[in-house]
């Protein structure tokens, strides 16, 4: 516990940031943050796996992606009966994605806030995607497709999430 990632530049890789937990261990209190940069062309930018254990309190503070290739930008999700929760993301900004920017599947307070897209190209789907999930806020942020990026619409939140707040996005443009 007690991680910090200050400024750092990550460039390509096929992901460039795994967090991942089994056999009953706890990761909390990490943190992302002042201009740190998830860059280059990557299959995935970050991916957050609960398995057999608990990950809480992850922070994405100001922090840039751009390049992603893969199907799913940003992969959140849990195994049943394990704890992923308390993920957060404020101020950051996501750009040329092929795919879905931010998928958080069975999860508990993945908080996107004040957050902007852009250029983010899914033709079949969504920009950011909550299914499975509670307890999360998904606020103020912004979404702005040029040239010919594509997606159906901005957010997909399931009809098998619960005690959430979704306000004040803005997903045209």
């Amino acid at each position: 516990k007690g991680v910090r990632f200050a400024g750092c530049a990550l460039y390509y890789g096929d992901t460039n940031t795994y967090i991942h937990t089994a056999s009953a261990g706890i990761i909390g209190d990490v943190w992302f943050t002042g201009g740190t940069q998830l860059d280059g062309y990557m299959n995935k930018a970050i991916n957050i796996v609960g398995n057999g254990s608990t990950i809480e309190n992850v922070h994405f503070d100001n922090i840039y992606i751009r390049g992603v290739n893969g199907p799913v930008a940003v992969d959140i999700s849990n195994t049943v009966g394990y704890t992923v929760q308390d993920i957060l993301f404020d101020n950051c900004w996501l750009a040329n994605i092929t795919g879905i920017a931010i998928q958080s599947t069975s999860v508990e307070a993945v908080n996107i806030n004040n957050c902007s897209f852009r250029e983010v190209s899914n033709a079949a789907a969504m920009c950011v995607e909550y299914s499975g999930c509670t307890r999360f806020v998904f606020s103020n942020n912004s979404m702005v497709r040029d040239g010919s990026a594509f997606t159906n619409y901005f957010a997909q939140i399931e009809s098998n999430c619960n005690y959430f707040t979704a306000v004040g996005n803005l997903g045209a443009g």
